[in-house]
């Protein structure tokens, strides 16, 4: 007979509890999420479409320039997903012909295009970005130790007597001595 104890150490021996990486920033900006290395999938001759990423990426095979869709635009990255990005530069037949077939896919369909951005940060781990509108300003919360940022959708707390940030992402609680 298998104890309750059996079983929830077997089923926690896998999990991962690390905490992801925390980025801020005060601007607008998008954080592209790619699960491990690049993994590409052919579209046709000249186009791959990036397929760990839930964004709409092609990349065009012969000079490895990198399109990622937005909401009015494509992006334009020249030296790979971590280089500069550009929205204005000359869209070539064949690109807008497979944008526009891949665009209209049921596949397609699944992903997201990203908000229009200031910034983009491309990540291949576990990665939370918090966006305030402008500088964090504070604002405490009455009877208590605690200030919270409140030009931000997310919830960051500093306890003032500890000097100790908390940050809840996804149901969970995270907790660091800075920003």
């Amino acid at each position: 007979v298998a104890s309750l104890d059996n079983i929830q150490k077997n089923s926690l021996k896998n999990f991962n509890d690390d905490a992801p990486k925390i980025l801020f920033s005060s601007e607008p900006t998008v954080l592209i999420q790619i699960d491990g290395s690049p993994q590409y999938r052919k579209l046709d001759e000249q186009f791959e479409q990036l397929i760990n990423t839930s964004a709409i990426i092609i990349k065009e095979k012969l000079t490895n320039i990198i399109f990622l869709k937005g909401d009015s635009n494509w992006y334009q990255f020249k030296d790979g997903l971590e280089g500069k990005w550009s929205s204005n530069f000359y869209q070539s037949n064949q690109f807008k012909q497979v944008s526009k077939q891949f665009i209209q896919t049921e596949e397609s369909s699944n992903r997201s295009n990203v908000k229009d951005p200031n910034k983009i940060i491309v990540s291949y781990h576990p990665t939370e970005l918090i966006i305030t509108d402008g500088e964090a300003s504070f604002k405490p919360i009455n009877g208590t130790q605690l200030i919270y940022i409140e030009n931000t959708n997310s919830n960051v707390f500093l306890d003032i007597t500890t000097q100790d940030y908390y940050l809840l992402i996804s149901g969970r609680w995270f907790s660091s001595n800075d920003l």
